[in-house]
C-alpha cells in the first residue's frame, strides 16, 4: 500500500491530511512532529495564549479524533533525522525507519538567534512554540521590565500583550521605523503611535552591543553608551527555514526548500509546503519564501491534490 509521510506538525500538515482523504487517498498517512503536542495554532502564542486567555486545548487545530478518523499514524515528540531518497524512507531519532511513497516536508522555521556578547544569558528568550511561551510566563512577571529586541510582528504583539499584563516594556529596533520590512511608513507610524499610547517605550535606530548580568537583574549596553536595565529579554529578529535535512538529502535549497508551482521539489516524490518552502510567485514575478498561514494551507492543498493525481 502506498504511504504519505508528513514531517512537521503544523497548519500545513493538517490540511495535507484532510485534503488527501477528501480527494480519495486510501493509502497510509504518517505524521511526524518534534513537539509533544498535536498540531496547534501558532499565531495566538504571542497574543491570547501569552495572556492566559485561551487554554491549550483550544489551540489545537483539530481534535485527536480527527487523526483517528483519517487513519493517521502519529509520531508526536519524534524527530526525523534523515531522508534516503533512493530507498524512499526516513529515519527517526532512535533509528526507527518509515518507508514512503510520497514525502511532504512541512518543517517550518526556527528563530534567528541574537549573536552578541551575553546573548546566551538565562534572561534571553525566543517565542516560537507553546513551550517557549510557558517558559516566558514563568519568568516574566507583572511589575518587571521586559526588553524586546525587534519591532516586527512578534516583537510588537508581545509588547502589546506584556503591557496588558502590567509589565514595563522597552522595544529596541535597529531600523528607523517599526514593521519596516513588511509595511509602509503610514502603517508603521499608526502602530508605533498605538503602542506608545499604551506605554510601550520604542527605541528606533537602536544599536545593541551586549548584555551583562547584574546582582539583581541585567543590563543592555547600547552603541551610544546608554545602559538599559531589565529583567528579561525576548528576541524577535526573524526566522530561519529548517532546510538542513533536505540539504543532506541533496534537495536544492535557497532561502527555503526550492519547489515548483505545485510544491514539488526536484525529486518528484518529495514536496515542501509552508514557511520552509521557496516557490515561484506569479504576483511578484519572482521566487519567494512566504511566512503566512494562508500560504501554508494553500500549498498543503495543492500538494495533496498533486499526490492524488
Amino acid at each position: 500500500m502506498e504511504t504519505v509521510v508528513i514531517i512537521g506538525a503544523s497548519h500545513a500538515s493538517v490540511d495535507v491530511i484532510s485534503t488527501l482523504r477528501a480527494k480519495g487517498w486510501v493509502g497510509s498517512i504518517f505524521l511526524v512532529g518534534d513537539e509533544q503536542e498535536l498540531p496547534y495554532h501558532r499565531p495566538p502564542l504571542s497574543k491570547s495564549y501569552y495572556k492566559d486567555e485561551v487554554a491549550v486545548e483550544k489551540l489545537r487545530l483539530r481534535k485527536e479524533s480527527f487523526y483517528t478518523d483519517c487513519g493517521v499514524e502519529l509520531y508526536i515528540g519524534r524527530t526525523a533525522e534523515k531522508i534516503d531518497r533512493q530507498k524512499k524512507e526516513i529515519t527517526l531519532d532512535h533509528g526507527e525507519i518509515i518507508p514512503f511513497s510520497k514525502l511532504v516536508l512541512a518543517t517550518g522555521t526556527r528563530p534567528r538567534f541574537l549573536k552578541i556578547e551575553g546573548g546566551d544569558l538565562p534572561c534571553v528568550h525566543y517565542l516560537r512554540s507553546k513551550r517557549d511561551v510557558d517558559e516566558i510566563n514563568q519568568n516574566v512577571k507583572a511589575g518587571s521590565t521586559l526588553l524586546i529586541v525587534g519591532a516586527g510582528y512578534i516583537g510588537l504583539e508581545v509588547a502589546a500583550s506584556a503591557v496588558a499584563k502590567g509589565i514595563k516594556v522597552i522595544v529596541l529596533e535597529s531600523m528607523q521605523r517599526v514593521l519596516e520590512r513588511v509595511t509602509g511608513p503610514t502603517v508603521s507610524q499608526f502602530y508605533q503611535n498605538i503602542h506608545a499610547d499604551k506605554g510601550v517605550d520604542i527605541r528606533l535606530g537602536a544599536k545593541l552591543e551586549r548584555f551583562e548580568g547584574l546582582a539583581d537583574g541585567y543590563q543592555a549596553i547600547m552603541g551610544d553608551g546608554e545602559v538599559i536595565e531589565f529583567d528579561n529579554v525576548i528576541v524577535g529578529i526573524g526566522v530561519i527555514p529548517n532546510t538542513e535535512m533536505a540539504k543532506r538529502a541533496g534537495l536544492k535549497c535557497d532561502n527555503g526548500i526550492v519547489v515548483d508551482e505545485f510544491t514539488r521539489t526536484e525529486d518528484p516524490n518529495i514536496y515542501a509546503v509552508g514557511d520552509c518552502s521557496n516557490h515561484p510567485n506569479f504576483i511578484y514575478d519572482r521566487r519567494i519564501r512566504l511566512e503566512s498561514v494562508p500560504n501554508a494551507t494553500g500549498q498543503a492543498k495543492v500538494a495533496a491534490a498533486r499526490i492524488c493525481g
